[in-house]
């Protein structure tokens, strides 16, 4: 009779789980297709604003400054796109939410020591491992000025600062870039 009641009671406890963790599930999948979404359109609008001037900026450690714009609440630092991959992404300022889109951390394109960082979902840096050495990347600043890289290394390891000029990162790759050509 005791393990009747036992059962009497696991099973809704059980029940009760699992339909809380379907709801969390459910929940998190909503917020992802919601910053994919959001995401998307920031990229669009960085894309239509970057010929205008910008009024702040983000100084690396050199004194060099990348203009920020505010767009729908979010300071931009420009746009990244990967040209072979056909995929573009509006970069935010150190402070904005990595899972908007990727982030300056560090670094400026003059320095030639822009680091950006993303994250490795499949919208935003999940394509890195697939990137390949003389591919290309372009930054666009709110100046109007054109950075255009040849990825040098996709390694795991870190390189030395002097080797790189761009470096753009994700929890699980690094993609390290040299300056081949400014518009």
């Amino acid at each position: 009779m005791a393990m009747k009641k036992r059962t009497d009671i696991l099973i809704p406890i059980g029940i009760i789980a699992v339909l809380a963790a379907l709801v969390l599930t459910i929940f998190l999948g909503f917020q992802r297709q919601n910053w994919i979404r959001k995401g998307e359109q920031l990229t669009a609008e960085v894309s239509a604003a970057i010929p205008k001037q910008a009024e702040a900026g983000i100084a690396d450690g050199t004194g060099e400054v990348i203009p920020v714009l505010e767009i729908d609440g979010t300071d931009c630092a420009g746009l990244l796109s990967f040209p072979e991959y056909e995929k573009s992404w509006a970069v935010g300022s150190p402070y904005t939410d990595i899972n908007l889109c990727p982030v300056v951390i560090a670094g400026s394109p003059k320095g030639k020591d822009l680091v950006i960082n993303g994250s490795r979902r499949s919208d935003q840096f999940g394509f890195l491992e697939s990137v390949e050495t003389d591919d290309l990347i372009v930054f666009e600043d709110f100046n109007g000025d054109v950075w255009t890289y040849q990825v040098i290394d996709t390694a795991a390891k870190e390189l030395d600062d002097d080797l790189w000029d761009l470096a753009i990162s994700s929890s699980s790759s690094t993609v390290y870039a040299v300056l081949s050509a400014k518009n």
